[in-house]
């Protein structure tokens, strides 16, 4: 929820903010990720296909 003063809305865009820095950091195998931040919601439940999975 939004305050008044809007406090809660930056704090949650602090920590999203936070965790999108943190994730960029991350590596696998020597490769660094491509990180976004995503404001579609999706559904819960959708599952990808073995073949849809593959790059």
């Amino acid at each position: 929820m939004l305050g008044k003063t809007g406090r809660t809305l930056e704090w949650r865009n602090s920590e999203v903010y936070k965790a999108i820095e943190w994730a960029k950091t991350m590596t696998w195998k020597g490769i660094k990720p491509i990180v976004h931040y995503c404001q579609k919601i999706y559904e819960n439940g959708i599952k990808l296909t073995e073949k849809e999975m593959e790059p």
